[in-house]
């Protein structure tokens, strides 16, 4: 569980700091939203998901046990009719019987004995305390959300639910309920008020921040997690404002009424409203050029990283070792069930004989008498470098190669002699035996055959630890093993299991976490007869899920092996879709519906499978059909989604679609290129510009005015006249140093006048982007009032005078802020004090 945790924390860390330090400038919100949610998504999942071994990087980092192969077959077993058993049981002394301790003795010995509370169970034991906190807090801010819909007087504006809120609460949505102040300021504010929130319940971002929330339930420990879920919010106000401009808002107006309205903190975590914390924000980035296609890159390195962690850290970290087979099973059948584990296949197999065990009645170490097996022999190939030999180990048995390999490299002082160039036969010894080697090296390269000869005092350490069951085979791959402590202590776990003694042999030498042994025991699997699933490590929950909804586990293997939920397969029954007939969708995770979309579209699923698999919709792929273009030669456009009414209009156009391609997938409408075309621009070196949407008349202005385009890119992206410009180098204003204010389309007069003023442009630059003249604000400062507290006022215009006559009559300005904001006259506010105080 606390790795699962920490694993989760990891990919909220990597796609936080990836989206604080590389994504939040772009301009692609929509992309971005996805992103976000999907990586937070995705650190939950991905966690979960295990690739073989062959897959992993994760042997470059850290070592490894024995990485061998091999499939686990199960044909029905031969019962021999009597069945000798594997060793003789040795004869054991009777136990010598203690005496029972004293009660003087009893407490001693409990404390002694007393198992203290792991830091694992510890942290877990506050993590969960933590979140259960979190998430009562969760449920009580919704039910109070809730119960001010329900109390709130309401009106409809068509799919709308408009609740009315106090003047002095600022406008919020949760989906589309609206709360919103009947009458907050002048007509137009309110109207632009009401847009923003529409844009919000429209693009259901009540759905993302309540993922958001539930992020912190779960990792409330993780300080990047908190950042996280502002990063979402941040994000959603990027897209709305994007919005709000793109359907007509003027900029500057918006912006405007954005700084006067803004309110200083949220009213609530579950809903999205005006805040100032990220105002700023929000500002520079409706003035920051569109980023291009070009960037996509960034988005292609984040899923990379998140594949590199699976790859890394997902792996199955521990194959198999060679083992008995049972048989005779056909060649074929034995395929078919390697292709769906992707191992392979010993050549030879040996009939089985189930044998039952000697029961041993004393559970004191195990006896040291081996069990009957094979030697460990096997062929070798070496390569000699500089300070090491790289070797491969390949087992042979009975004449015939198994696929069991191990490669190693290792300093030549692992060896004796330590001279292998002119050795013959040489030895190399660890703690778990010894390998004899016999050959000879030709140069470089060096191959031969090696025997293993397992360490007696090595079995009798395993047996005093409490390891049972110690077979030649476990003390092979412990030969392999680096790491060997973790690798000792699952073999003793899982010998306190009370498994029967062939299952336990079984698995021993396979690292086979005891944990998930014990879950599967739990849940009442038996551990012999799903061997291959706890090879896998397949969780014993998707088993039982399986097994509750009525799939059988053999036939469904390969899905299981997969992590196939059972939910999907469900869906695919009851849609009447055979899921072994689309096991390529089903494991991608491609609904059904969507495939039975397809089938009702009369579009062949084998054909336009790849279709399928970018989740492209049927109405997609008929509408190119319709239109007569091709699907095959325009399968790019297709997997992108794009719209067969722009292709259409770019053959019309007479545009080259593959030259083309990069504007099509950006959605540059052709019209836009003919409007390039036609001013006698090139397409191509005014790329960026065209992905920017910038018209080809605002372009061919610059250059009138003699302005160089790729100098001033950033200003034409922004869509600052020219005139802008002129007049700041007329002015003698440096246009770099004043970018922010140009972006803003903001005149150098207003700059000269702040200067002018004694004002520093740069310290009120919030002033100067809310067009507030410098008197104003100079005003504030003779009367007293500092600016950047009473910015409230100044924002709104508020004559300083009226903030005199309220301190003159008495009142508080900090009290009164909201009549002082109405313009509402002191003495009538003090009148009726006075007369409410006279009637008490």
């Amino acid at each position: 569980m606390m790795t699962y945790l920490l694993h989760a924390s990891l990919l909220i860390c990597l796609g936080g700091l990836f989206y604080k330090f590389i994504l939040e400038k772009e301009t692609h919100y929509r992309l971005n939203r996805w992103v976000l949610i999907g990586t937070m998504v995705g650190a939950f999942i991905l966690p979960l998901w295990t690739i073989p071994a062959s897959w992993s990087l994760g042997s470059y980092f850290y070592p490894q046990p024995a990485v061998v192969s091999q499939p686990e077959v199960q044909p029905e077993p031969v019962i021999a009719s009597d069945p000798a058993p594997l060793f003789e049981e040795p004869t054991l002394p009777a136990p010598e019987i203690a005496p029972l301790p004293t009660s003087d003795s009893v407490l001693p010995l409990l404390a002694r004995h007393r198992t203290p509370i792991s830091p694992a169970k510890f942290f877990l034991g506050v993590f969960l305390i933590g979140s259960a906190f979190l998430a009562l807090r969760f449920l009580l801010q919704l039910v109070g959300l809730f119960r001010k819909i329900h109390l709130t007087p309401r009106k409809k504006d068509g799919k709308y639910h408009l609740l009315e809120v106090p003047a002095s609460e600022t406008a919020y949505s949760f989906f589309n309920y609206i709360f919103i102040a009947s009458r907050p300021g002048d007509i137009s504010t309110y109207r632009q008020i009401l847009r923003h929130e529409k844009i919000h319940a429209d693009q259901k971002h009540s759905l993302d921040i309540l993922l958001a929330e539930c992020l912190i339930i779960l990792q409330w420990f993780n300080p990047l997690a908190w950042a996280y879920r502002a990063y979402i919010r941040q994000n959603l106000e990027f897209q709305t404002d994007e919005i709000m401009v793109k359907k007509g808002t003027d900029r500057t107006d918006y912006q405007l009424n954005l700084v006067r309205i803004a309110s200083p903190a949220y009213a609530s975590s579950l809903v999205a409203n005006y805040n100032q914390s990220m105002l700023k924000k929000r500002i520079l980035m409706m003035n920051t050029q569109t980023s291009s296609a070009s960037s996509a890159w960034k988005y292609v390195l984040l899923f990379s990283l998140l594949g590199l962690s699976v790859s890394l850290f997902n792996a199955q970290t521990v194959e198999h070792l060679p083992q008995e087979f049972p048989g005779p099973v056909a060649q074929s059948d034995i395929q078919d069930q390697a292709d769906q584990m992707d191992v392979s296949i010993p050549i030879e197999t040996i009939a089985p004989v189930v044998t039952t065990p000697p029961v041993v009645q004393d559970p004191a170490p195990q006896t040291l008498v081996s069990v009957n097996e094979d030697d460990f022999s096997g062929t070798w190939e070496a390569t000699l470098k500089s300070d090491e030999v790289c070797m491969k180990f390949i087992r042979k048995r009975n004449g015939q190669k198994w696929s069991w390999m191990n490669h190693d490299c290792l300093p030549y002082r692992d060896f004796s002699p330590s001279n292998l160039r002119n050795a013959t036969n040489f030895e190399l010894r660890r703690e778990a035996g010894t390998m004899v080697f016999e050959g000879e090296f030709n140069g470089d390269k060096g191959e031969g055959t090696f025997t293993f000869e397992e360490s007696a005092d090595y079995r009798r350490e395993l047996s005093r630890k409490g390891v049972k069951e110690i077979s030649t085979r476990l003390m092979f791959t412990l030969f392999f093993v680096r790491e060997k402590e973790p690798f000792v202590q699952n073999l003793v776990d899982l010998s306190k299991l009370g498994l029967p003694a062939a299952t336990l042999r079984d698995i021993l030498p396979d690292y086979i976490p005891a944990k998930l042994v014990q879950s599967y025991m739990d849940a009442d699997l038996d551990v012999g007869k799903h061997k291959h699933f706890l090879h896998a490590r397949v969780p014993a929950d998707l088993l039982t899920s399986y097994i509750a909804a009525g799939f059988d586990l053999e036939k469904n293997k390969s899905f299981i092996h997969s992590r196939v939920p059972t939910d999907l397969l469900s869906e695919y029954r009851d849609a009447g879709l055979n899921p072994h007939d689309h096991k390529n969708l089903v494991n991608s995770r491609v609904p059904a519906k969507l495939v039975k979309a397809y089938q009702d579209a009369d579009l062949d699923v084998e054909e336009n499978r790849s279709f399928l698999h970018s989740r492209v919709p049927p109405a997609l792929l008929t509408s190119y059909r319709d239109a007569g273009i091709d699907l095959k030669e325009n399968k790019k456009f297709i997997q992108s989604h794009v719209p067969a009414s722009l292709l259409e209009s770019y053959e019309e156009a007479g545009l080259d679609l593959d030259k083309h391609r990069s504007f099509i997938n950006s959605r540059v409408p052709a019209s836009l290129l003919e409007e390039y075309q036609d001013a006698g621009l090139s397409l191509q070196e005014n790329r960026r510009f065209i992905q920017s949407r910038v018209p080809a008349d605002f372009l061919a202005s610059y250059e009138k005015a003699g302005l160089d385009l790729e100098k001033n890119r950033m200003f034409i992206n922004s869509r600052v006249k020219p005139e802008i410009l002129i007049a700041y180098e007329e002015a003698d204003l440096d246009l770099e140093k004043n970018r922010r204010f140009i972006q803003s389309h903001v005149w150098p007069k207003w700059i000269k006048g702040y200067q002018e003023a004694g004002l520093d442009p740069h310290t009120h630059k919030q002033f100067i982007y809310s067009r507030v003249k410098p008197e104003m604000v100079k005003a504030y400062k003779k009367a007293g009032f500092a600016p950047e507290k009473h910015k409230k006022f100044i924002y709104s215009h508020v004559p300083v005078s009226l903030l005199t006559a309220y301190e003159d009559a008495g009142l508080s300005v900090e009290e009164h802020e909201t009549f002082i904001m109405r313009r509402m006259d002191p003495k009538e506010i003090k009148a009726y004090r006075d007369k409410v105080k006279g009637n008490d």
